[in-house]
């Protein structure tokens, strides 16, 4: 299967189901044993650990429920190997109750990032984020969640590191046991600032532009812009990236990146 093919597969799920409440595409699209991790996005729910393609489908009947003209805008969209990336844009007006409150009647919109895992030309694996404090405070849902420490922790590495071209303000941030999930990077904080050093030694001016910042607690999410003067070997010269990093509230344990 081509990145295209799998884009193809994903923009079907947001447009021609999510959009469009079809529960049958949703069967055709996600594979029999899809595994969803999400926080809150889709349904009424604070955290789906391990969720299914009916919990998904569940989600998204709610939320037409909730939301008239419940609808998706697929603003990013990133590919790596069986890997896609998507930063989306729901939007609809409420007229419904989401979670027990009276319905507003007012425009509403929910922006999150999402990852999938495409194998043998379905999803089978779905990881999702979403703004949750600005959507429920728009719909002026009162217990909304204290934001975690991951969003703090995640400025922290691309202003105090990346920007400030300091390899070991890392050894702060990050946790001895950190987990780098990326080829040709070791273990560790160590790791990362051997993998750090080696590419500032091999370009000129590297610099992180934040984009966004979704941070739903154990999990935080940036969509980032690199820019280089002069781009190390084999890399552009403008780059759009989304990284996961899990934190335990103290530091960063663990990193996933897509290109």
């Amino acid at each position: 299967m081509t990145n295209n093919d799998a884009v193809a597969i994903v923009r079907r799920l947001f447009l021609d189901g999510f959009s469009k409440n079809d529960a049958d595409v949703l069967r055709e699209v996600l594979a029999d044993d899809f595994v969803l991790t999400s926080a809150g996005v889709m349904a009424d729910d604070d955290c789906v650990q391990n969720g299914s393609r009916e919990s998904l489908i569940a989600g998204m009947q709610h939320n037409h429920r909730s939301f008239s003209d419940w609808h998706f805008v697929l603003d990013h969209v990133l590919t790596d190997g069986d890997h896609v990336a998507v930063r989306w844009t729901g939007r609809g007006r409420h007229t419904g109750s989401f979670d027990g409150e009276v319905p507003t009647g007012r425009d509403i919109c929910l922006q999150g990032n999402s990852i999938y895992r495409v194998a043998d030309g379905k999803i089978a694996q779905d990881w999702v984020f979403s703004n949750q404090t600005a959507f429920r405070a728009a719909l002026g849902i009162t217990t909304i969640p204290a934001p975690g420490k991951g969003a703090a922790l995640v400025r922290r590495f691309w202003d105090e590191v990346i920007n400030a071209h300091n390899p070991d303000a890392a050894d702060t941030i990050m946790s001895p046991e950190y987990r780098q999930n990326a080829q040709g990077i070791e273990q560790g904080p160590a790791g990362f600032k051997t993998f750090f050093r080696d590419l500032l030694s091999n370009s000129q001016g590297m610099r992180a532009e934040i984009v966004a910042v979704v941070d739903t607690g154990p999990v935080t999410v940036s969509s980032t812009e690199i820019r280089f003067d002069m781009p190390p070997p084999g890399w552009p010269e403008i780059s759009k990236i989304i990284d996961v990093f899990r934190n335990d509230g103290e530091r960063l344990t663990e990193h996933w990146d897509i290109h």
